[in-house]
């Protein structure tokens, strides 16, 4: 993110497709923290009428609503157990990732300085059984955030 205030340009869009979870720090507050830096880091790079799209992967609690965030990022982040949490289907074993639900991300972007133009919810994915136990989720969808600097 250091190398944005290098660039000179204004764009009229910005996007942010499946990344922002992949910004994994020592810790699930810093990760959470390096996501809102990185959405506030580009705003100076948008024109007045510029736009952010985030596309992002919403993993929902069945009865509360970020512990999956918290879960999956727990598990995937710890080495030790990368083995076990690659068999069950982590791609980001030992390394980690940061689903957020719907409503964590609305959080999220509400502490930035830019407005929510629009979400748009795809279908409810399939999901694994052991996964629904284990990951304590309700429902995982894609999400997509239309961001404006201004009200439009």
């Amino acid at each position: 993110m250091e190398h944005l205030a290098q660039l000179d340009g204004k764009y009229d869009l910005i996007c942010f497709n499946w990344l922002l979870h992949h910004l994994v720090g020592n810790s699930y507050s810093e990760t959470r923290r390096n996501i809102a830096a990185a959405i506030e880091a580009v705003i100076p790079l948008l024109t007045s009428r510029g736009r952010v799209s985030i596309f992002e992967n919403m993993y929902n609690g069945l009865l509360f609503d970020g512990l999956p965030s918290h879960l999956i990022f727990t598990l995937t982040s710890n080495q030790a157990i990368a083995g076990f949490t690659k068999k069950m289907g982590a791609n980001t074993a030992g390394v980690g990732v940061c689903f957020l639900s719907q409503k964590q991300w609305v959080e999220t972007l509400n502490h930035t300085s830019l407005n929510l133009l629009k979400y748009s919810d795809d279908d409810k994915w399939g999901i694994p059984l052991k996964w629904q136990i284990f990951l304590h989720l309700g429902n995982i969808r894609c999400g997509h955030f239309w961001l404006v600097t201004q009200t439009c």
